[in-house]
């Protein structure tokens, strides 16, 4: 059963494209990774109860994290009013997402199977590279020409893209390092077709997130520390410089306004009723489901929106404050506090070259998540946050077994 349980986990990775495809069980809709990780659920626990997996303890730090993330989201749901929404976004964006990341932390201790879970997902992201770009009825463009391929928005296609481009960077890099040179060649390849797709998007967030992590990404495989530091403060120096001159030339006033027709001016807008539902909710927030009625609501209290349509509020702290509360941000930030000295530990202790390009990889794409955040909210869809926890399983699965792999049935969590 150790087997199917890593098979599972390679299955739920390849078939994120398929995320919105649902089927309806007493009522009650689930999806495609839902449905694939409640088999993985009943696997690993024959499997733990066989003997053939071991249950290792979760830091602490990450549990915690974990614990106070969902129950924020439990409380500010429950102060909004439970609503079927709210309930299906509760299973789907957090439960089911949070229950795979501990599934992949448990099933992927072995540095090649983690390798392996990398390699299926990114052939998912390549596959719906390629279809994105070739005229099928289901591929959609918006009214500006941006692509949305079968995605709701062009935003939502550039977070399912965006890592792909990193993921083909180390699966390039570590081939060639292992002479593995067919998949070197695949990797390089695949990644043309993420990148046109990822262009044609015209996310100008996720492209800088993606220039950054490669930049991490690269500077730390192949430059030393000294390196590493000039380089940084080099590139500080530039944004710097950026900053000093595009600032000023910003008009906040016109950009809250509605004056300014940007796509920094639509989010300057869409911050500013988000900081108003702060104020009338700090502690609990809105719950998941409940920004854009909320949004709507203070249209009398700005001038016209520059966007209707807008389900969250494009920055991940204001989406977590407002959906998951304030326990829910703090618990948000503990994990990803874990997780960043998970990847630290993961790269220091790494005995092989192959182990610390991974550890390298995973800081790369927490870099990519929290910059991108910056502008948009890359994380209450299930596909995104199946993804995002499948990494954090995989950064905490570097912790060595704290009991034999044949004592699973003794082991204690």
């Amino acid at each position: 059963m150790n087997a199917t349980s890593k098979y599972l986990v390679f299955l739920t990775m390849l078939l994120l494209p398929f995320a919105q495809i649902r089927i309806m069980l007493f009522g009650v809709p689930i999806y495609v990774p839902e449905a694939l990780i409640s088999c993985l659920s009943v696997a690993f626990c024959i499997a733990v109860r066989t003997g053939d997996i071991s249950i290792r303890r979760v830091p602490r730090l990450v549990v915690a994290g974990n614990a106070f993330l969902l129950l924020g989201a439990v409380i500010s749901s429950a102060s909004s009013g439970f609503s079927v929404m709210e309930l299906g976004a509760l299973k789907s964006w957090i439960v089911f997402p949070m229950a795979f990341g501990y599934l992949v932390f448990q099933t992927m201790a072995d540095g090649n199977d983690r390798r392996r879970m990398i390699g299926f997902w990114y052939i998912g992201i390549v596959l719906t590279a390629t279809v994105s770009l070739l005229p099928f009825p289901f591929v959609k463009e918006t009214y500006d020409g941006r692509l949305a391929s079968f995605f709701p928005s062009p935003n939502h296609l550039a977070f399912f893209l965006e890592p792909g481009i990193l993921l083909a960077a180390f699966l390039s890099v570590e081939s060639a390092g292992r002479r593995f040179f067919r998949v070197a060649i695949f990797s390089m390849v695949g990644a043309i077709p993420v990148v046109i797709a990822l262009t044609r998007t015209a996310s100008l967030g996720a492209m800088v997130a993606t220039a950054a992590a490669l930049s991490v990404f690269f500077s730390m495989w192949f430059f030393s520390r000294v390196v590493r530091v000039r380089l940084g403060l080099a590139a500080l120096c530039v944004l710097a410089m950026v900053a000093s001159y595009s600032i000023p030339q910003a008009d906040i006033a016109k950009m809250g306004a509605g004056v300014v027709r940007t796509s920094i001016a639509s989010r300057v807008m869409i911050w500013s009723a988000s900081a108003r539902m702060l104020a009338s909710h700090p502690i609990f927030g809105i719950g998941l489901r409940n920004f854009e009625r909320e949004y709507l609501a203070l249209q009398s209290e700005f001038p016209p929106y520059l966007e209707w349509a807008v389900p969250h509020p494009h920055n991940i702290v204001l989406a977590l404050w407002l959906m998951t509360g304030a326990m829910g941000l703090a618990g948000f930030a503990l994990l990803a506090a874990g997780l960043f000295r998970g990847s630290r530990s993961a790269y220091s202790c790494a005995v092989e070259s192959s182990d610390r390009l991974l550890s390298i990889t995973s800081l790369a794409f927490l870099l990519l998540f929290m910059i991108h955040g910056l502008v948009d909210t890359p994380f209450f869809r299930n596909d995104l946050s199946t993804g995002f926890f499948a990494v954090a399983g995989s950064i905490l699965a570097f912790q060595r077994p704290k009991y034999p792999v044949r004592d699973g049935a003794k082991a204690v969590a």
